[in-house]
């Protein structure tokens, strides 16, 4: 069930596929996979809601500002996009092993043809929902380091051009193998579905661009955080060594946070390859991922070090105190 994996089609006959329907015929790929995807989803699910709850809590006691809004509104979104995510990818999941339990047991007459004929006309369309449901939160979660980097950096654009032409450069490759996948399912004879054989790897490629621009924007964020304090500890000569350790915490935990989602994109290109790991594909949990590492970003950063340099107030609330290009003075974000 990946972003465009023309090997995720209906193995009913007179659909076309890419990939061989003996490799989704084992106890792995009709029961097992799917089960222990589907069980993983909704674990990580489970703990999203926690990790939510906790970030809601830390950014209603931070002072109204820009960024505030801001991260209010995309980490609810984040939410509300892995919350139809994982309806959807289970839907996806069961209607997809029941097709392939019914190739497997058919013949025997273990399930009803009209059923497998009603998933088959509404699968196409369940699964262009949630490709773009992946879609929108990746969109979302990259918009939402770029916007950390932007502040971060003394709001300077010229930091972010490279990076942001990147994530358009990125997405468009995902838009695009999602449109080659979805005439594919919709009108195989439109023009587009000809290059069905072409979006695996247009989608690999996607997944490995989009991993390697998440990894230099989070590594941008953590290296102004720490460079932030040995800045910071220069003028606080007696407090030096401790803020230096916290600051250069806060960069691991930032780093640590962040690093989970291109993990998860690296991991899905060998399902859109091999056709032994029919029914294992980790792409249902990346919408799942894109809302969880901002989200924990923001409330492992605040449970550990919310009094980071005298900032906490009474309400509980904090801030980061980041240095500008003027040598001296700071920003909160």
């Amino acid at each position: 069930m990946g972003l465009a994996n023309p090997g995720e089609t209906m193995p009913l006959e007179g659909s076309d596929t890419l990939l061989p329907l003996e490799a989704h015929l084992t106890l792995s790929g009709v029961i097992i996979g799917p089960m222990v995807i589907i069980g993983l989803q909704f674990l990580l699910y489970g703990f999203y809601i926690m990790v939510f709850a906790v970030c809601m809590m830390v950014l209603k006691r931070r002072n109204k500002s820009p960024q505030r809004i801001f991260h209010f509104t995309s980490m609810i979104s984040l939410f509300v996009l892995a919350t139809l995510g994982l309806v959807i990818n289970t839907a996806l999941a069961v209607m997809q092993a029941a097709s392939y339990f019914y190739q497997w047991a058919g013949k025997d007459n273990m399930v009803s043809e009209p059923m497998m004929l009603s998933i088959t006309r509404v699968f196409p369309r369940v699964m262009i929902a949630t490709t773009v449901l992946t879609m929108l939160a990746n969109v979302l979660a990259d918009v939402v380091l770029v916007f950390r980097c932007y502040v971060l950096w003394d709001s300077r654009k010229s930091m972010i051009i490279v990076p942001t032409t990147a994530c358009v450069l990125s997405n468009a490759i995902g838009i695009v193998s999602m449109a080659i996948t979805d005439s594919a399912h919709l009108s195989p004879g439109f023009a587009l579905a000809e290059l069905g054989g072409k979006a695996t790897y247009l989608q690999d490629a996607y997944y490995i661009m989009n991993a390697l621009i998440n990894i230099v924007l989070t590594s941008m964020v953590a290296r102004k955080i720490w460079l932030s304090g040995e800045t910071h500890s220069q003028w606080h000569v007696t407090t030096a060594r401790s803020l230096k350790k916290r600051y250069s915490s806060i960069s691991s935990i930032i780093l640590q946070s962040g690093l989970i989602y291109p993990l998860i994109l690296v991991l899905s290109v060998p399902f859109t390859l091999c056709p032994s790991l029919a029914g294992w594909d980790v792409y249902p949990l990346l919408i799942q991922v894109a809302g969880i590492c901002p989200t924990l970003m923001i409330v492992r950063v605040w449970l550990g070090f919310g009094g980071i340099a005298g900032t906490q107030s009474s309400s509980g609330s904090f801030t980061l105190n980041v240095s500008t290009a003027s040598e001296g003075s700071w920003r909160s974000v």
